[in-house]
């Protein structure tokens, strides 16, 4: 957990990445060092040490070995997905859409941190 986002672990193929602030909902999110999570102003969204998240990996960089992850069904910040949210289905096609799409996410994983300091 830092300022700049979480790292997190699949649990399934034991591979590590970031999911960056910048990929998290459209808030801002505030680092608490102390309790371990970052905690949207706005939302009031709550991520925290080893709190089970859905990724969708972002981007890879070969040469520097790493992954950055997403939040599963989040879209990237700072691009425009209006086409989309107009021509959102609805009534029963909108269930049947969510449905098709429950299955596609990267898979869980787990915030990584170092844990709790002992006193």
């Amino acid at each position: 957990m830092t300022n700049f986002g979480l790292f997190v672990q699949l649990t399934r193929f034991q591979i590590e990445g970031l999911v960056h602030v910048t990929s998290l909902d459209s808030d801002y999110y505030r680092h608490d060092p102390i309790r371990h999570r970052l905690v949207g102003e706005r939302n009031g969204k709550v991520f925290g040490l080893t709190d089970a998240v859905k990724v969708e990996v972002a981007d890879v960089d070969m040469e520097h070995r790493r992954i950055d992850f997403k939040p599963a069904g989040e879209r990237q910040a700072g691009g425009s997905d209006r086409r989309r949210t107009r021509n959102k289905p609805a009534g029963k096609d909108a269930k049947a859409a969510r449905k098709r799409s429950k299955g596609k996410s990267g898979g869980k994983s787990r915030v990584k941190g170092k844990g709790r300091k002992r006193r």
